[in-house]
């Protein structure tokens, strides 16, 4: 009705034959208050290739037999500790070679569980190197976080171009081949 306060409005229970104030009304106590989450995503993980002198190489060439070392860094900004799954699946120009933090091979992907506490952040990484015959191939990797079952927050892209070999020719001004021979 039209001029009701809402704060003090009269609330009828008719099945009890009861009536009280909404400022009566007892405090609703969660089901389960130990099990309150918030409603949060994890910030996005950064992702780095570098080469083994530990130099950012993101956007540059490698050549096969390079070994690049990718580092996946994840933030929990939750005030509450956290388990993550974090997956990379590896590019099929590299061979893995070793991640840290016990992050584990499977078909071709590593994993790292990680339980973080409130506010911590934490750096993971593993080496591959480029394979053969991958000359002119670009190599495009991300990892994805997985906070829960329906939760997961992908990395920025990290790219890498594989250098083709110069070939070496030569020839004569009238261009015959003459490679290997005495003139």
């Amino acid at each position: 009705e039209k001029g009701i306060d809402p704060y003090t409005a009269s609330i009828r229970f008719d099945v009890i034959g009861i009536e009280m104030k909404k400022e009566e009304l007892p405090e609703a106590e969660p089901e389960n208050s130990s099990n309150i989450t918030e409603n949060w995503l994890p910030p996005k993980p950064v992702k780095d290739v570098l080469d083994t002198n530990g130099k950012s190489i993101d956007k540059e060439i490698v050549r096969v037999g390079d070994t690049l070392k990718y580092t996946i860094t994840v933030e929990n900004t939750s005030s509450y500790p956290q388990t993550y799954s974090l997956t990379d699946v590896i590019p099929e120009q590299l061979s893995f070679i070793k991640a840290d933090h016990k992050g584990t091979m499977s078909g071709n992907t590593v994993q790292w569980e990680l339980n973080m506490k409130s506010e911590e952040k934490m750096t993971v990484s593993y080496e591959a190197k480029v394979r053969e015959n991958m000359e002119g191939k670009q190599v495009r990797n991300v990892a994805v976080l997985h906070a829960d079952k329906e939760t997961e927050v992908r990395s920025n892209e990290v790219i890498n171009y594989v250098a083709k070999d110069p070939v070496k020719s030569v020839r004569t001004l009238s261009e015959k081949d003459v490679d290997g021979q005495t003139l």
